[in-house]
């Protein structure tokens, strides 16, 4: 007689995975859900600010705090230093970086400043300081990169060589600098402190946005207190050789 083969019936139960790839439909159901999740816009601006409004609003505090103080000074300085002697400069490239840098700041500006006006009717007044702010960045920003620009090709003069005119401003702008180097090195990567642009952008376009712009910003403002180090030491030096003028007695 030929022997029985008896079939052992184990009591495992099919896991999730195993369920999933007998029933095809329930599988495309599944990826068809994550891809939406993916796709999906994100939550409107007024229910994204109730969720981080005092965090966006200590943060833009302040920010628009140091680029007041930045753009105050700066003006200052410029006015301080109107009256020393102007210099060529045989070099460029401290130019090049800081026009090149400088455009990160543009690029952020004009996107952020396009999401929030875009939404202007349906959003808090959150989001009319962050306009003010990113105008207010803008505009500190071109006037910070021409000072240094004037800056680095001037010279103190025979006659005032016991003066060292806007040299304390020149050091709190080194640390406005830093200080807002660190802000943005810190911030401007994260998703929640930019909640306007991705109500507007989504995700995936604005972090395109900001993986080119956030790094010019970053080395624009540490360059920026490098540049402005370089001024504090060599503005005021007068050169050994430098003749004296009689018109300067």
């Amino acid at each position: 007689s030929s022997p029985v083969i008896h079939h052992k019936h184990s009591n495992v139960i099919p896991t999730r995975a195993e369920t999933i790839l007998h029933q095809p439909h329930e599988m495309s159901s599944i990826i068809t859900d994550s891809m939406a999740a993916v796709y999906q816009p994100l939550t409107p601006i007024s229910n994204t600010l109730k969720k981080i409004d005092y965090s966006i609003v200590i943060l833009e505090i302040v920010n628009l705090c140091l680029l007041t103080l930045s753009l105050c000074a700066t003006i200052w300085a410029l006015i301080k230093i109107r009256k020393l002697n102007y210099r060529r400069t045989t070099t460029r490239f401290d130019d090049v970086l800081i026009i090149v840098s400088l455009t990160g700041i543009y690029l952020y500006s004009i996107f952020s400043a396009f999401a929030i006006i875009s939404n202007l009717s349906s959003s808090t007044w959150v989001a009319y300081v962050k306009l003010a702010i990113i105008i207010l960045e803008f505009v500190e920003g071109t006037i910070h990169a021409l000072f240094i620009l004037l800056a680095l090709r001037k010279r103190l003069r025979q006659t005032s060589k016991h003066k060292y005119p806007a040299r304390e401003i020149i050091t709190l702008l080194i640390m406005l600098d830093l200080s807002l180097w660190f802000e943005k090195t810190t911030t401007s990567t994260k998703h929640e402190a930019n909640p306007f642009q991705l109500a507007f952008y989504h995700v995936i376009p604005w972090s395109i946005i900001t993986a080119i712009a956030t790094p010019l910003q970053i080395f624009f403002r540490f360059h920026a207190s490098v540049c402005l180090s370089h001024v504090w030491a060599n503005m005021y030096h007068l050169p050994p050789y430098e003749p004296i003028a009689l018109r300067d007695f």
